[in-house]
């Protein structure tokens, strides 16, 4: 038995699939950003500290996007898909908005991102392209995207 690498249209549809997502996650977060400036909404508060950058490394790029496509895209589409695709959906959305509560608004953008997560979640089941791996690889650029602006600029 030997290891075969997926095919090149595979690979080419994840990372097409996963650019698109990221944009999307991109796009969104600047429309919150915009409106919380626009209204002064508190976007995210300082409640969640970390002791060093390293950890914040740790938790928030590395365990964090794997934790959440587990809780939050994994387990509710495999028990929810008996269901309708739009109950696991709103279920699979609320969980990952509240997840994130630091703040209303916070809450508000958790549950937009987290339909663009589920809903890549299905489309990648539906093209056959790794789902989970899709999901946790996009939430991974994401939240290093984050952490840059954060930390460095």
């Amino acid at each position: 038995m030997h290891f075969r690498f997926p095919e090149k249209t595979i690979i080419k549809s994840f990372f097409i699939t996963s650019f698109i997502v990221i944009l999307l996650n991109i796009i969104i977060s600047l429309i919150f950003d915009k409106i919380t400036t626009i209204y002064d909404l508190e976007f995210k508060s300082d409640s969640l500290t970390f002791e060093s950058m390293k950890e914040e490394f740790l938790l928030v790029v590395i365990i964090a996007p794997i934790l959440e496509t587990l809780l939050f895209q994994y387990l509710p589409y495999f028990y929810l898909k008996k269901y309708s695709a739009i109950y696991t959906i709103i279920i699979s959305s609320i969980l990952f908005g509240l997840s994130h509560a630091y703040s209303i608004i916070y809450i508000i953008y958790g549950l937009t991102v987290g339909i663009l997560f589920i809903s890549a979640f299905f489309y990648s089941i539906k093209k056959n392209i790794q789902p989970f791996w899709l999901v946790a690889f996009c939430h991974f650029i994401y939240n290093l995207f984050a952490f840059c602006m954060n930390n460095f600029i």
